[in-house]
């Protein structure tokens, strides 16, 4: 049996952050809403870097501050959200008689679908 320490990958600081950032981004990807703590419990990361992931999400405008949560006493949590209309995905059918258009959010919902008559009959 060889030591697991010996089988591990060494990866870089830049290959841990993106890790990192991908923790903290599926899982508000995968809750409605979050604090920076929840956040923290769930992905086993420090404060310090869901702190840092959330704003460098903020930055890319896939994750936003939608406000506090209810306080029993003390400072009230910010609470953060994916937003999935960062980005909108566009997909086209071809078919021999028309054509489809669809544009989806970041959650697969669709925005708007539309269906056309081919020109090149």
């Amino acid at each position: 049996m060889q030591n697991k320490e010996l089988t591990l990958e060494r990866i870089t600081s830049i290959e841990l952050k993106n890790v990192n950032l991908r923790s903290v981004c599926k899982y508000l990807y995968g809750t409605d809403e979050a604090s920076r703590l929840e956040i923290s419990k769930h992905t086993a990361l420090c404060l310090p870097t869901v702190a840092s992931n959330i704003h460098e999400l903020e930055l890319k405008g896939l994750a936003r501050n939608v406000g506090e949560q209810r306080s029993t006493g003390g400072r009230r949590a910010q609470v953060y959200k994916f937003n999935g209309m960062a980005r909108i995905a566009v997909g086209v059918e071809l078919l021999k008689k028309c054509y489809q258009l669809v544009a989806l959010d970041l959650y697969g919902n669709i925005l708007k679908e539309n269906s056309y008559t081919s020109l090149f009959l």
